[in-house]
């Protein structure tokens, strides 16, 4: 659990620069909607739903390389 966790804290501090990063934060940890994150933001749904799948699929490739399985479960 704690090598998932530094690999996951890792994930996320590539992306913690990008302009929608909060988007991440805001649903998965806060449980916001769309509707809520893009009045924060002032933009339409569509656009956070756009950043959100964009910065997911960055999670993606850093999250489940070959690289990274291999260093969750060593």
């Amino acid at each position: 659990t704690r090598n998932f966790i530094k690999v996951i804290d890792a994930a996320l501090e590539n992306i913690k620069d990008d302009p929608y990063f909060e988007v991440i934060t805001m649903k998965y940890f806060e449980g916001k909607s769309r509707e809520e994150i893009a009045e924060y933001f002032e933009v339409d749904v569509s656009t956070i739903s756009r950043n959100k799948n964009r910065l997911i699929n960055q999670l993606q490739i850093r999250l489940f390389s070959d690289e990274v399985i291999y260093q969750i479960f060593s």
